[in-house]
């Protein structure tokens, strides 16, 4: 028995970054991984230096209290710092730690921030929609009442000898002017 929904739907749909890698491991047995070049979720070609080994064992051996303990919502200070300082270089403007939002699955934050702009989006479509529907109303109904106010002209203008098609283009022209 699952604990919710939603982590079935996890199980079940697996991204197309994950079958990139699962089918790179197919392609390794199958051909041998000297010939398969699996860049797939940030698969190197290339070991990591001897210096990212050492400094990663140090790190993981520090027993410095806090050190190993989950991070504040916005990132490590330290860290926040640290970011800042390297983007106000790169960009040419002065950037503080609290201006720094450390995120550890960005992912995540793409897909919600994209979620509010698509509902944005759908809002403002429904609001176009509404806006267009209400212009299309005031001019039928402009439309109306200048062919009602005009009625007496436009029967003039037919016992004088215009012909009714002449009157519909008339008025069909003035259609297209508004």
């Amino acid at each position: 028995m699952s604990i919710s929904q939603k982590m079935n739907e996890f199980a079940e749909r697996s991204s197309w970054i994950r079958k990139m890698f699962e089918e790179g491991a197919k392609l390794k047995q199958e051909f041998g991984a000297e010939n398969v070049f699996d860049f797939s979720l940030g698969n190197p070609d290339l070991p990591p230096p001897p210096q990212f080994q050492k400094t990663l064992v140090s790190l993981a051996a520090n027993e410095a209290p806090g050190v190993h303990a989950y991070m504040p919502n916005p990132g490590y200070p330290f860290v926040r710092d640290a970011v800042a300082a390297q983007l106000s270089i790169e960009q040419g403007i002065t950037l503080s730690r609290d201006e720094m939002l450390m995120i550890v699955k960005p992912k995540e934050v793409v897909d919600t921030m994209l979620q509010n702009i698509f509902r944005i989006r759908n809002v403002l479509d429904a609001v176009i929609l509404v806006v267009g529907f209400t212009t299309v109303l005031a001019i039928v109904l402009v439309f109306t009442l200048s062919v009602r106010l005009r009625r007496r002209e436009i029967g003039t203008i037919f016992r004088l000898g215009c012909r009714k098609l002449t009157i519909a283009r008339f008025l069909g022209a003035e259609i297209g002017i508004i």
